[in-house]
């Protein structure tokens, strides 16, 4: 959603002349052009929410396995016993 004058221009419908002062503005002054696209960049293009939804995804994957702890080092050549118990547990 564009907010006026934070993250974009609004004009009411047939305002040409409302539209045509907004367009000339934004046409003439480029660190207005700048300051709206980055404040629109922002408000739309937020990391945070899809990292949150990554991390619980993996709880939720996590939780759903059946298994807790840190994972077991399936290299080839480790034994149970370096992992921390019997084959199958970590």
């Amino acid at each position: 959603m564009i907010e006026h004058e934070k993250t974009g221009w609004l004009v009411e419908p047939d305002q040409l002349s409302a539209l045509r002062d907004a367009l000339k503005m934004l046409i003439t002054d480029p660190g207005l052009r700048r300051r709206l696209g980055r404040a629109r960049v922002a408000a739309v293009f937020r990391p945070q929410p899809g990292i949150d939804r990554l991390v619980k995804k993996f709880h939720d994957t996590a939780r759903n396995s059946g298994r807790t702890g840190a994972p077991r080092d399936t290299t080839p050549g480790v034994d149970a016993q370096v992992q921390g118990g019997r084959h199958g547990e970590f």
